[in-house]
């Protein structure tokens, strides 16, 4: 039989072997724990030198400046006054002077006549419709004279005019309502601007009135 001295040996080997392994093993685990050493950085200071007082520059003296020489004025010379030279009179001024003088007649001062004012501008602002008592009438009506052009081309046609007609029954102004052409148009404006008429009334007094006028051209 196997004694347990014998046994022993041989186990303290195995184990021993395996802590070796163990510990080889372990070691890169344990320096990956270990903190990294910080790198210090070695710096070689230097001696510093004495500064050196170096004495501040010298002024530089500036060259003084040339002084201008003053230019003398030139004299003015003295301006000869002619003195006037009198004339003797002659004898008949003499006796014109001693003569005594007749005192002027003063014309009569004419009183300046003031402009004559300028009369206002009647009041051309029609009366409406509704409330004028009389319309405007015919007192000379001017017959429109046919234009030429147009009967010779056969046309007729309707102008219808509205004027302005003042308190005495003077057309004051004179518009195309409705147009038939340029030249009955022209026509129709002469014959109601040489016409007259009997000024419209408002509670019995002449007004200013406005009124549409047809003009109508036909062919007989």
């Amino acid at each position: 039989m196997v004694t347990t001295a014998a046994l022993h040996w041989p186990l303290s080997l195995v184990c021993g072997t395996l802590l070796t392994l163990l510990l080889f093993a372990a070691l890169p685990w344990i320096r990956a724990r270990q903190p990294e050493r910080p790198v210090i950085f070695e710096v070689e200071l230097q001696q510093w030198k004495t500064p050196v007082k170096t004495p501040p520059p010298k002024a530089v003296e500036k060259p003084p400046k040339p002084k201008r020489k003053s230019i003398p004025k030139p004299k003015q010379k003295p301006r000869l006054v002619k003195k006037p030279v009198l004339k003797k009179p002659h004898p008949k001024q003499v006796r014109q002077m001693e003569e005594p003088l007749e005192p002027a007649i003063s014309k009569p001062v004419e009183p300046q006549s003031e402009p004559d004012e300028i009369p206002p501008e009647p009041d051309l602002t029609p009366v409406p419709l509704y409330k004028l008592s009389e319309p405007p009438r015919f007192l000379h009506q001017a017959q429109a004279v046919y234009p030429d052009s147009m009967r010779r081309l056969g046309r007729e046609g309707v102008v219808v005019l509205r004027i302005l007609i003042d308190k005495d029954g003077v057309v004051r102004e004179v518009r195309v309502y409705k147009s038939a052409g340029e030249a009955f148009d022209q026509a129709a404006v002469s014959a109601i601007k040489q016409s007259r008429f009997n000024p419209a009334k408002a509670q019995g007094k002449p007004v200013v009135s406005s009124l549409q006028i047809p003009v109508r051209f036909r062919l007989q």
